[in-house]
């Protein structure tokens, strides 16, 4: 049997939503942001643009907002079944 390296696929949802992203930034809906990205292997970078980097604190704030998100979602996957 031979052995192929499968790449990682690209995800349809990660590019639609950075479409939306960029056509609302079009529109000023934006001022700036903070971003993680997540890469092949396990990899990640971040990025701080725009008023993100001219206010730290309230980025960092933001941050925060994103961890409670994510704890609250592994929260719900540690729930046992029948709840």
């Amino acid at each position: 049997m031979r052995l192929e390296l499968v790449r990682g696929h690209i995800s349809a949802v990660t590019i639609e939503a950075l479409e939306q992203l960029l056509e609302d930034a079009r529109a000023g809906h934006y001022t700036g942001f903070v971003i993680a990205l997540t890469r092949p292997r396990r990899r990640f970078s971040v990025h701080c643009v725009g008023e993100a980097c001219e206010s730290p604190t309230w980025s960092r704030g933001m941050c925060l907002s994103i961890d409670d998100e994510l704890r609250s979602m592994i929260r719900e996957d540690d729930r046992p079944t029948g709840f």
